[in-house]
């Protein structure tokens, strides 16, 4: 028998087959509110790998920049310096404060963990192997003296972050620089041992 339209929804209800076809969209709705929560926590996790991912390739790029040096062009020197003559005109082009703030820009590019390893690859970069064999730091034995020649304040420069900074000191710099060209002496003197045994 029909029901009348006031009562029509509690008969409506009471239905059983109504009853499970109403279980069921409910059923299919806290499903699809469930799915819907786990997609929202994968998305977030992907996010979350994605931002991982991306600050990996921030630290490999700033960390391997250094290995991208631009090629810095001085009138009549070629880098690296291998002899003194080029080492004592290189001096002069630096009496420019333009030219120096252009060298300066150029050695920061260079760049380097700490000091020890930032100032030793400024050396490598810019004094040649046959250089480093005829100059030490303090110009003893009648060798080119590199202490007060103004490669020494543009790396001191470069290795500060800001013009203002106080560190690294200026004994730190001179003390790696040292200690910088008896590595590329020895670099040199190994270089040379190995092409005595190859030829």
């Amino acid at each position: 028998m029909a029901c009348h339209s006031a009562t029509s929804s509690a008969c409506f209800s009471q239905t059983p087959e109504t009853n499970a076809a109403l279980g069921q969209i409910l059923a299919s709705i806290n499903q699809l509110v469930l799915d819907q929560k786990n997609f929202q926590k994968l998305v977030i996790r992907q996010l979350a790998n994605i931002t991982t991912d991306l600050a990996e390739v921030v630290r490999i790029t700033s960390k391997n920049t250094s290995q991208l040096v631009e090629v810095f062009d001085v009138p009549g020197i070629d880098l690296p310096i291998n002899t003194s003559q080029e080492f004592h005109a290189l001096h002069q082009w630096l009496t420019s404060t333009e030219k120096k703030a252009k060298f300066v820009h150029f050695l920061k590019g260079i760049g380097g963990e700490d000091t020890d390893t930032f100032v030793k690859r400024i050396l490598s970069r810019v004094i040649g192997g046959d250089l480093a064999n005829s100059s030490n730091f303090i110009g003893a034995n009648n060798k080119t003296k590199f202490q007060g020649h103004a490669l020494m304040e543009c790396i001191l420069a470069a290795v500060r972050k800001q013009p203002e900074d106080t560190i690294p000191t200026e004994f730190q710099c001179e003390r790696v620089s040292e200690s910088g060209f008896w590595d590329l002496v020895i670099a040199t003197e190994g270089e040379r041992s190995v092409r005595r045994k190859t030829f």
